[in-house]
């Protein structure tokens, strides 16, 4: 059976569902457990296969182009819509999901087409390899300056 755990919050909150999901994959079934992009390694780690999804806020859609991974975005409120359907026209991430439009079935086929789509996981990693090549802090900083210069 293919299974599909969704978690948010601390390692806390990620912890219970990793044991959970290693028990179902001992017992033979496929496991996908979706959470945000800082708990990739630890889930990986315990052999589950891991979902990138968040609210889309602009500090997590930066993390998460920056990783060169696909991402699944359910907005809630203020920015979050913008910032998913951003990433999405990126070629990204999976079209956003509404959270009153959310169903574990959208989400599953969000989240299958995430880690199985080789597109959109080529555009990912292309955005993410651009994005951890840039120097932001340098360029930042002759901005400032620049402008500095010019008051």
């Amino acid at each position: 059976m293919k299974i599909l755990i969704t978690t948010y919050g601390t390692l806390g909150d990620v912890l219970p569902y990793v044991a959970l999901g290693k028990g179902l994959l001992h017992a033979g079934h496929q496991v996908v457990l979706g959470t945000s992009e800082r708990f990739r390694d630890f889930v990986e780690g315990h052999g589950l296969a891991f979902g990138h999804m968040h609210h889309g806020g602009a500090g997590t859609v930066a993390a998460g182009l920056r990783s060169g991974r696909p991402s699944v975005i359910v907005p809630f409120f203020g920015d979050q819509p913008f910032w998913g359907r951003l990433v999405h026209s990126l070629g990204a991430g999976t079209k956003p999901i509404p959270r009153k439009k959310l169903t574990a079935g959208r989400l599953a086929v969000a989240i299958r087409e995430a880690i199985s789509n080789p597109d959109l996981q080529k555009r990912a990693e292309e955005i993410g390899k651009k994005i951890r090549q840039e120097d932001g802090v340098d360029n930042a900083v002759d901005v400032i300056e620049k402008i500095m210069k010019d008051t």
